[in-house]
């Protein structure tokens, strides 16, 4: 394996799922208590639908087949070839058009305004299978027997095209989700949700990632960037009568932040694997993780100060209608602190960084929004004196 294959700013290790795994037992079902206010439009004929900004009006345009809407009806939709996602809308006003069709005005519902109890619990794995189509540099190893079932080039230029990173990740990816909710309404305080212990999302990671990071003259940068993004087939959960659409989404990310005095290169390469989540008990949210991790690393070839950092790894979001949902993620990076007047002069950092959130909407209002940084670590593996 040359320096550069060993290279590597960022790494990656999202796994394997072993079912029932995230130091949970399987899942045994779901369930739920809707609103009486809930209407499952099966077999609607929803003829057009106007603006899809989730936080704005929307319109929409049914044939009078369909039973009348009513003010305040949550309207929930599976998923058709109109809506590969479905929808979840609340009316607001409706107008019979005295043509065969009637309009609907709607703003944005959430799981919150369907179910007044619920229990929804969902573990799979993100199956190159169901990836809508794999165009673009992500290669999906389906019904072949490899150890991970993704592969990305990373071959990403920032900025002025001075900054570059270079490398890939191989990585599989298996997910726990529980959403446990009670919602309370009353008409002068409104709708409340209650999260309930037991809440979670949490992916099992197995990956291995290398990339190098080369900065081509003496500036600062901070940069972010999703280098890829895919959804999945969507997934449809019966509870209590009501479709429960989930779409799994995978992002690829890249970013660097810091400044160089002067051209450098280095990197690391590295392998983790474990879980990362996090969950909800004793009425607040905790991060979890159960990480195992190796580091290999390139000694930086640099003449002049430098603090710079550089990192890379997958995302995995559920959108619940797509508007609302968990997500979680799983970042290596390299960080390289210089100064030319130091003893040792140079050091180089790898780590892991994992952040997670949890999106719960009532309306078009977010009453749960939750961002936990789950897990930090670094560790120095090598200094101008050597290895460490």
């Amino acid at each position: 394996m040359d320096a550069r294959e060993l290279a590597g700013a960022a790494v990656l290790l999202l796994g394997t799922l072993f079912f029932g795994g995230c130091g949970d037992s399987g899942c045994s079902g779901s369930s739920g208590v809707p609103f009486e206010n809930v209407r499952v439009m099966e077999g609607a004929n929803l003829l057009e639908t106007a603006s899809s900004d989730e936080n704005v009006t929307m319109d929409l345009l049914l044939v009078s087949s369909v039973r009348q809407v009513a003010p305040d009806d949550v309207l929930v939709f599976g998923v058709s070839d109109q809506l590969p996602h479905g929808l979840l809308r609340k009316a607001v006003t409706t107008n019979d058009n005295g043509n065969g069709t009637f309009t609907v005005s709607t703003v944005q519902a959430g799981l919150g305004d369907v179910f007044r109890e619920l229990d929804l619990c969902r573990e799979g794995r993100l199956d190159p299978a169901e990836l809508k189509s794999s165009d673009g540099p992500l290669t999906a190893y389906a019904g072949e027997h490899t150890l991970f079932d993704f592969s990305y080039p990373i071959d990403e230029r920032f900025g002025d095209d001075l900054l570059h990173l270079e490398g890939g990740t191989d990585f599989s990816v298996g997910y726990r989700i529980d959403i446990r909710t009670k919602t309370t309404c009353t008409l002068t305080d409104g709708c409340h949700i209650k999260i309930k212990d037991g809440t979670k999302f949490l992916l099992d990671a197995k990956a291995d990632t290398s990339v190098t990071l080369w900065a081509g003259d003496a500036k600062s940068w901070k940069h972010s960037r999703v280098m890829y993004s895919k959804d999945f087939s969507p997934i449809t959960i019966d509870v209590a009568g009501v479709p429960v659409v989930m779409v799994p989404e995978l992002e690829i990310i890249g970013g660097v932040k810091g400044s160089v005095d002067a051209e450098l290169s280095t990197g690391i390469s590295a392998s983790a694997s474990g879980s990362v989540g996090i969950k909800y008990y004793d009425d607040e949210w905790h991060p979890y993780k159960s990480l195992n991790h190796d580091f290999d690393y390139t000694a930086p070839d640099l003449s002049a100060s430098a603090d710079i950092k550089a990192y890379a790894g997958p995302k995995v979001k559920l959108k619940i209608y797509d508007v609302t949902g968990p997500y979680a993620d799983l970042y290596g990076f390299t960080k390289l602190e210089a100064d030319i007047d130091a003893d040792p002069w140079w050091v180089l950092y790898a780590g892991l960084e994992s952040h997670g959130g949890f999106r719960v909407r009532v309306l078009h209002h977010t009453l749960v929004n939750v961002d936990k940084l789950i897990y930090y670590h670094q560790i120095d593996v090598a200094d101008a004196g050597g290895g460490l």
